[in-house]
């Protein structure tokens, strides 16, 4: 039980962990994981950590289906990321931050609420495969074409 604290990150070898059965994380404010998955049970959290964990030993991370409005800051800030999965979730734009990923050349966020992409998108040079059906877009940033 770590509830009632101020924690904001949780450390994502906590999702390595074999026999964890039960995580309160309530009354924190937390960042990563994000609430939507907190508030989907301890099998959530861990399974989140532990993609984030793999996450930094592959430059892979497959977060689909974990109910997401926004993109996870571990994402974010993990620069040597090259493929990122957010396919099925409830993302209705990309952040900015997005073109910072330099080395990301493979982003799928099909199945979403995504209207909008940032301009920044197109600072993502090494992007080789962008997948963004079923999603609510009208136009593509001009980064882009």
């Amino acid at each position: 039980d770590v509830s009632n604290n101020r924690l904001k990150i949780v450390n994502p070898e906590v999702g390595l962990l074999p026999a964890l059965e039960c995580i309160d994380l309530s009354g924190n404010p937390l960042e990563s994981p994000p609430l939507q998955v907190v508030r989907m049970g301890t099998a959530a959290v861990s399974a989140f950590l532990h993609r984030i964990q793999e996450m930094m030993e592959t430059g892979r991370v497959d977060l689909q289906y974990c109910k997401l409005v926004d993109v996870p800051l571990d994402v974010l800030s993990y620069d040597a990321v090259h493929t990122i999965v957010l396919s099925h979730n409830d993302l209705d734009t990309l952040p900015q931050g997005i073109g910072n990923l330099r080395h990301l050349a493979n982003l799928d966020v099909s199945f979403n609420h995504i209207n909008n992409l940032p301009t920044e998108i197109g600072d993502c040079l090494g992007l080789q495969t962008l997948i963004l059906s079923q999603n609510k877009l009208t136009k593509l940033p001009w980064s882009i074409g």
